[in-house]
């Protein structure tokens, strides 16, 4: 029985780190968590920084946030979006390096550089 579990566990783990890695394989997505990684933003300005447009952005926004990647906090008719306490950033001139702690708690490490 307890083989059993453990399985279960295991492709839990796997699956949550394969959906995170998923959502995290498209170039925009990065360049937008290490966007609000210099700081906190709201999508025209994530739009405007990457010369994106708004609802590219937001849809983005809206995947990075169903993985815990990113928050947001409501300001009068816009959301500010940060990265979530899952996910350390180090900016480095252009270079950023994430360490993501996916809801399994499985870390993952992997860097980008900014636009």
């Amino acid at each position: 029985m307890n083989d059993e579990k453990d399985s279960v566990e295991k492709a839990l783990v796997h699956a949550s780190t394969a959906d995170i890695l998923s959502v995290l394989s498209n170039p925009i997505r990065l360049e937008i968590l290490a966007s609000i990684a210099k700081a906190e933003k709201c999508v025209s300005e994530i739009a405007d920084a990457l010369e994106l447009d708004a609802s590219s952005v937001s849809h983005s926004l809206g995947l990075l946030s169903d993985k815990d990647l990113v928050k947001h906090t409501p300001l009068k008719k816009q959301r500010i979006y940060r990265l979530s306490d899952a996910v350390i950033a180090s900016v480095d001139g252009t270079k950023v390096c994430f360490d993501v702690t996916t809801m399994s708690g499985e870390k993952l490490s992997f860097e980008t550089h900014l636009p």
